[in-house]
């Protein structure tokens, strides 16, 4: 899956940096041109550094406790790379930052800790690795990268414009707007090619209204040329 992550990346339709505008293979004229406000919304990010705001980096978060990392079906982690306004919970607020400042061979130590233990505090902007580890020593060839997020998070899931790149079939790209996690508003899934499988108007998961995009500068469609 790790190669069809970086097919993803690599891509010259929806690849690369994720403040570039969304293109598609079938369109005959400027590649990308479907644009998107998130450079602008974090530039205008009014950042708290006296509580808690700033960029936070946590490795190796566990996503259920019911799973054993060092077993045959191993365990989903996240790393998490993320630039928060503010955290409001004072303790979240020293446990996160306990994390972030951990040296890795420090965080490999330490018992797990789990996403339902922070996720109300990550709410903002970055990106998240989820991988499943099959050695507590997170070695590179012990973990699988399933999936990776990346946009605007309310407590720790996507919401808000956002692209996930997942290794099924070979590399797909969901890039949109979601809310709670799921998509939610204009959205397009795109095949490893750049080629359009669906894209549309969403409502919690559903694609109520299939229809051509053109920019993300909006979650729905207000005129014409919003769409």
């Amino acid at each position: 899956m790790v190669k069809a992550i970086d097919l993803c990346y690599a891509s010259s339709v929806y690849g690369g940096s994720i403040f570039q505008p969304i293109g598609s293979s079938d369109r005959r004229g400027p590649l990308r041109h479907k644009r998107n406000n998130l450079e602008t919304e974090i530039q205008n990010l009014p950042i708290n550094y006296l509580y808690g705001g700033g960029f936070y980096t946590l490795k190796h978060v566990q996503h259920s406790e019911n799973e054993v990392i060092d077993s045959e079906s191993g365990a989903m982690f996240s790393d998490i790379f993320i630039l928060v306004e503010s955290i409001e919970n004072l303790e979240k607020m020293q446990q996160i930052k306990v994390i972030s400042d951990m040296s890795p061979s420090d965080r490999k130590q330490q018992q797990p800790i789990f996403m339902s233990e922070i996720s109300d505090a990550m709410t903002g902007y970055g990106r998240v690795i989820e991988y499943r580890a099959y050695s507590s020593d997170f070695a590179q060839d012990s973990c699988k990268i399933e999936r990776v997020k990346e946009g605007k998070f309310k407590k720790g899931k996507m919401d808000g414009y956002a692209r996930k790149f997942t290794g099924l079939k070979g590399g797909n790209c969901f890039v949109g707007f979601f809310k709670d996690g799921k998509p939610d508003g204009k959205l397009e899934v795109i095949d490893k090619d750049g080629y359009i499988i669906k894209q549309g108007i969403y409502n919690d998961s559903e694609c109520v209204k299939e229809i051509e995009i053109n920019n993300y500068t909006t979650r729905i469609i207000k005129t014409g040329k919003d769409a």
